[in-house]
Formats: structure tokens, sequence, C-alpha cells
């Protein structure tokens, strides 16, 4: 499974990069599909 977002803010592109990664740490959903489910998550420029 794979997922991509488009993030439009004024922050750095590390910043947003991190906010995905809290994203999947905090997600309940996220760890839901994940469970035994390869899972790719990118950040579109």
């Amino acid at each position: 499974m794979r997922g991509s977002f488009k993030i439009k803010a004024a922050a750095a592109p590390e910043k947003l990069q991190k906010l995905v990664e809290l994203a999947q740490k905090r997600s309940g959903v996220f760890d839901m599909f994940s469970n035994g489910v390869p899972i790719a998550v990118n950040l579109k420029s």
C-alpha cells in the first residue's frame, strides 16, 4: 500500500516531513492498516 500527500504550507520541507512522521506514529488508523502490511508514505513536493 502506498500513500502520497501534498501539503501546502509556509514551512520548510524538513518540518513537513517531521509532521508526516509524527502523524504515522500517532495515528490509530495507520497502525491498523500497517499491522502486517508494508506501507510506504511519502510527501510530494
